[in-house]
């Protein structure tokens, strides 16, 4: 089933998932957060709430973008230690340095809840997934079109 999502916000992940930037003074890489080996865990900790120990799995194919805050957004991809699909949102705040699972969940292959179109809902997601295809529009509006 092909289905477009949006989410009213406004990631850059790699197969280990940590957080390193360029330093534009000098060129040079340095690491901001995340692991040093490859295909970890994640630890989703409380929904909403970021921490200091909150990190998201290992994966491919996820999702990515930049808010309008600078804060850096992920969506979905495939497990690398499992080979299924995950559903899960997160969010890295560049300020404080912290992860913040926010929406979907922590387990992988999950269905989706597509509620009543175009009326969005809490209860709302979209199932597990990677490789989609995803856009932000002039109001900073996410959206999300397929994937397998």
């Amino acid at each position: 089933m092909q289905s477009i999502f949006t989410i009213c916000t406004t990631i850059i992940v790699q197969l280990i998932i940590s957080i390193t930037a360029i330093v534009a003074q000098n060129d040079q890489w340095s690491w901001e957060s995340g692991d040093t080996t490859i295909n970890q865990s994640g630890i989703y900790g409380i929904k909403g709430v970021s921490s200091a120990v909150n990190k998201p799995g290992a994966r491919d194919g996820s999702v990515s973008w930049i808010d309008s805050n600078g804060n850096l957004w992920f969506f979905s991809g495939k497990n690398l230690l499992s080979s299924a699909y995950l559903n899960d949102l997160w969010k890295y705040d560049l300020t404080i340095k912290q992860w913040t699972w926010v929406s979907g969940d922590n387990m992988t292959n999950q269905g989706g809840n597509y509620g009543s179109k175009g009326q969005s809902s809490p209860n709302n997601k979209p199932g597990g997934r990677y490789t989609a295809i995803r856009w932000i529009d002039t109001n900073g509006n996410f959206w999300l079109f397929g994937g397998y």
